[in-house]
C-alpha cells in the first residue's frame, strides 16, 4: 500500500499478522459477529488480531491497486517506523 504526506511517498509492507483498516475486505457475516469497537482511533485493532488469531486473515501486497493520503485531518497519525520504506514514483 502507498501513502503519501504530500512531499514524499512511502510504500507500506506491514507484517503478515497485521492489515491496516484502510484496506480491509472481509466477509459480512464474520463483521456480523465480530463488529469494530467504538474508538475514535483503532477501532479496527481487534478485528484485524481476531481474523489472524482464527485463521482468517489474508495479506497481500496492493502494489499500484491503493494509494492514501497522510493529512493533518487523519484520525491515526502514521508513526514511519520499519515497516514503511521511501519511495520515489514516476510523474
Amino acid at each position: 500500500m502507498r501513502f503519501t504526506d504530500g512531499d514524499r511517498w512511502w510504500n507500506y509492507a506491514g507484517t503478515a499478522n497485521y492489515a491496516l483498516g484502510t484496506s480491509l475486505c472481509y466477509r459480512a457475516s464474520w463483521w456480523r459477529a465480530r463488529r469494530f469497537r467504538s474508538l475514535q482511533v483503532g477501532e479496527d485493532n481487534q478485528f484485524v488480531s481476531e481474523a489472524s488469531a482464527f485463521g482468517e486473515l489474508v495479506t497481500a501486497d496492493a502494489g499500484e491497486l491503493m494509494y492514501a493520503t497522510i493529512h493533518a485531518g487523519n484520525t491515526s497519525p502514521r508513526k514511519m517506523g520499519s515497516a514503511w520504506t521511501p519511495i520515489s514514483l514516476k510523474p
